[in-house]
């Protein structure tokens, strides 16, 4: 398996096509700003798009984003849209996705990231900490995880 950047949709039109068809609407979010070319507007300038590829074929996507869903002013470092195409699920493939965001904050000088998610329990396997629950969050409840980063 192997990471890129998504760097424009001429150039990753392959991986645009891979999200559109996602039936999630965190995928059809991210190919719309990616498409428009809004992605930093609406989620910071930092923010980075990534996917990975096994021999050619879409695996997921992860993103680094400087804000979330649920808008958290005093943090700028979350991982975001974490998706696994259905042809992969069941291989373990989160623990690497989520640890590669971690490697490009950590890479960018940033201590600490961010998760906010609707699933309880999943993110403490990888070392994050239950911070805060907001129970009036859009999935009633929505959680946000913290973890410290090592250096890259």
């Amino acid at each position: 398996m192997e990471f890129h950047q998504f760097t424009d949709p001429q150039t990753d039109h392959q991986f645009l096509e891979a999200i559109a068809n996602a039936n999630w609407g965190g995928m059809e979010l991210l190919h719309r700003h990616l498409a428009n070319g809004t992605f930093n507007e609406h989620f910071g300038d930092s923010a980075r798009a990534f996917y990975a590829t096994d021999d050619g074929h879409f695996v997921g996507c992860i993103n680094i984003v400087e804000q979330d869903y649920i808008a958290f002013p005093e943090y700028d470092s979350f991982i975001a849209l974490l998706y696994i195409d259905p042809a992969y699920r069941g291989q373990r493939l989160t623990p690497k996705f989520v640890a590669y965001a971690e490697s490009q904050w950590a890479k960018a000088r940033k201590t600490t990231a961010h998760i906010v998610t609707q699933h309880h329990g999943l993110y403490e396997k990888y070392g994050y900490t239950l911070e805060q629950t907001i129970p009036d969050g859009p999935h009633h409840p929505d959680y946000l995880y913290t973890k410290e980063l090592t250096e890259a």
